[in-house]
């Protein structure tokens, strides 16, 4: 060993290999106390940990927003997919734990959810944006030959038909050009309709994206969720990780109140179209479990009032 490292430290790189030796204290005078090395300073730690914590949020800070900006258009199908797996996970979980993979769980979950609520909107969405269309089209060509008698399709319409009609007469019979007065509001409210047909559109193009994210979020679940709940730890400690298992049981409460209130209102609008003898009730119901879920309302529930 001793020759190796002489035919090392004789070569041209072995002034890099040598470990420096330590110089030796000049010898203490005779009769003078040994003098103790003094001990390095220690950083201030904490100021540290601080710069360190602030220098990974704000890098943090950065990155989700670059993501943020480049993930924009897909914002909306990005959070429903996020809610929509958030709201199902303990179904996942049950799964998983029975025995079944992870891939397999996600696609069972998938075309449950496809089967359920996928197919029944991409059969209804084409029709009624063709009828929203249409209606839209008919209301313009009716107010751009406005005359005092209702037409015959106002007289068909289902409970409120005879009072659009009487109402129709008695603005017709009060003197006043009727057409006239309506004729520039037709274009605008063709533009409404076909703007609700397209939304309609754009509304199932959501959903499926939203489903292919959540069926994202069921197959890698785990890791995200380890991830995440890892970058919460670290930036904000035990309390932040608490947290977050607070805030996705809370959006989980939310989600099912939601979900259940919109399916009691369906049920109980396909129940009333049954009994008044409305045609397609189990269209109506699904409609308004569609609109209950959306925040929007079910407003063919007020049509009989």
């Amino acid at each position: 060993m001793a020759d190796e490292q002489a035919q090392v430290g004789s070569g041209s790189l072995g002034w890099l290999l040598r470990t420096p030796r330590p110089s030796a204290a000049p010898p203490a005078a005779a009769g003078a106390p040994a003098t103790v090395p003094a001990a390095p300073e220690a950083a201030p730690s904490g100021t540290v940990t601080v710069v360190e914590r602030t220098i990974v949020v704000m890098l943090f800070g950065g990155l989700v927003l670059g993501v943020v900006l480049v993930l924009r258009p897909l914002a909306t199908a990005l959070l429903f997919g996020a809610i929509l797996a958030i709201a199902t996970w303990p179904l996942r979980r049950m799964l998983v734990r029975a025995g079944i993979g992870h891939t397999a769980t996600a696609v069972l979950m998938l075309l449950t959810s496809l089967l359920l609520v996928g197919l029944p909107l991409l059969a209804a969405a084409p029709r009624l944006a063709a009828r929203l269309s249409e209606a839209g089209l008919r209301l313009e060509a009716t107010l751009a030959t406005l005359s005092a008698a209702p037409p015959d399709w106002v007289l068909s319409l289902p409970v409120v038909g005879s009072r659009l009609a009487r109402g129709w007469q008695e603005l017709a019979g009060s003197g006043g050009d009727l057409r006239a007065a309506m004729e520039p509001y037709a274009e605008w409210i063709r533009r409404i309709f076909v703007a609700a047909a397209g939304a309609m559109a754009d509304s199932v193009l959501q959903f499926i994206l939203a489903l292919i994210v959540a069926a994202m979020f069921w197959t890698n679940g785990d890791t995200v969720s380890a991830i995440l709940r890892d970058v919460v730890r670290r930036l904000g400690g035990a309390m932040a990780t608490e947290a977050l298992d607070a805030a996705g049981g809370s959006l989980r409460s939310v989600a099912y109140g939601v979900v259940g209130t919109a399916l009691i209102q369906g049920v109980l609008m396909g129940l009333g179209a049954v009994l008044a003898g409305l045609p397609a009730p189990g269209l109506l119901g699904f409609l308004v479990m569609l609109l209950a879920i959306s925040q929007i309302g079910a407003p063919l529930e007020r049509f009989p009032a």
